[in-house]
């Protein structure tokens, strides 16, 4: 038989503590962390990153500025944008006083007015003349017929006397001078026809030549504003109120936007991961990321020529050049746009594919395993 629990050396209250069921905080935290690294694990496995190579570059130009000069010579009247200012294609730039080629172009529209009345007039006139011309042929045509048939009947009368010689001489020389009258009228209406004719075309080339002095005038009226012959940023703007405008002489340039792209140079050992078609994020250094953000961009070509090492450059391989299209030509925050320039220097993200953290971390692993391989 069991002794009495005196005999086993325990109190009645070490007892009943050793028979209390467990406490299930540790299992609930174990479980938890289990659960948690089962997540991190999933996660690790399905939650895809990008991998990025980062490279430096610039923008760089496809074309060369360009001048926006006056073919006109005049005094600026007003100024229409600022410098770095992004312009459209066709909008003002600058304008020139024109007072004078107005004045021109008004008195060129009187004269046009004046040659076309005193064309029609003048034309008239010969009309006139040729029209009373051909009435007094019509009417000694008219005469002379007459005068022939009295000489057939007179001519048979003198021969037979019943008729005076005299009369029949006076109807010849009646004859002949209606024959010499429509002579003259004939010949009086050829040169009024010509001199008709001569008058129109010279009156006609005065028109032409007016017409022609009216269109160039008001072409270079047109020119006296001056616009923007492609989008691009305003610079090295010359022009203000009161300057003389030549055409020699630039009054500002302009920075195409459609001309700019980033350039940058890719290790040896990134080549290979990096093809036409991926996608990139550009920041800019004269612009920090935080406050305006970046461009969005592709690679469109990669050079198949290694370049020399960077002068200075803490890695001396040779690299690539590469060339990126920008998304846009400026950056937009706060509602405003932010314009870019040739020369600016850039940092280009390059997005080579998407992998999972586990991948990344593995790769980095084996990666770190290799370099101790090589420890001799």
């Amino acid at each position: 038989m069991l002794g009495s629990i005196e005999d086993t050396g325990f109190s009645s209250e070490d007892i009943r503590l050793e028979s209390r069921p467990a406490s299930w905080m540790p299992v609930a935290i174990g479980s938890a962390l289990s659960v948690l690294v089962l997540a991190l694990l999933a996660s690790a496995v399905f939650i895809k990153v990008d991998r990025v190579v980062t490279v430096p570059g610039r923008l760089k130009t496809l074309r060369s500025t360009q001048d926006v000069a006056s073919t006109e010579q005049g005094v600026v009247s007003k100024v229409l944008v600022k410098e770095n200012q992004l312009v459209r294609a066709g909008q003002p730039l600058v304008v020139l006083d024109p007072e004078t080629l107005t004045a021109e172009s008004a008195s060129l529209v009187d004269r046009q007015g004046s040659l076309q009345a005193n064309a029609i007039a003048e034309l008239q006139r010969l009309e006139a003349a040729i029209g009373e011309a051909n009435a007094r042929l019509a009417g000694a045509q008219e005469q002379l017929t007459i005068t022939n048939e009295q000489l057939a009947r007179l001519r048979p009368l003198a021969q037979e006397g019943g008729y005076g010689q005299l009369n029949v001489l006076d109807t010849e020389k009646k004859r002949v001078e209606l024959e010499s009258s429509i002579r003259s009228t004939r010949a009086e209406i050829t040169k009024l026809q010509a001199e008709s004719a001569q008058k129109e075309a010279l009156l006609a080339g005065e028109l032409a030549s007016n017409r022609s002095s009216l269109v160039a005038t008001r072409n270079r009226l047109r020119q006296t504003v001056l616009k923007a012959p492609l989008d691009g940023t305003v610079l090295d703007l010359q022009a203000k109120p009161g300057l003389v405008a030549r055409g020699t002489e630039p009054l500002l340039k302009l920075v195409p936007s459609d001309n700019l792209r980033a350039e940058v140079d890719l290790p040896d050992a990134d080549l290979a991961f990096v093809r036409p078609g991926q996608r990139a994020e550009v920041e800019f250094s004269a612009y920090p990321r935080d406050r305006y953000g970046w461009l969005p961009a592709e690679v469109v070509s990669i050079g198949t020529d290694a370049l020399p090492p960077a002068e200075n450059s803490p890695v001396q391989t040779p690299r690539f050049p590469a060339k990126l299209q920008l998304s846009r030509q400026y950056l937009e925050a706060d509602g405003q746009r932010y314009s870019l320039q040739a020369g600016m220097a850039l940092t280009a993200h390059l997005k080579l594919d998407k992998v999972s953290i586990l991948e990344l971390l593995f790769s980095r692993f084996t990666g770190g395993a290799r370099a101790l391989r090589t420890i001799r």
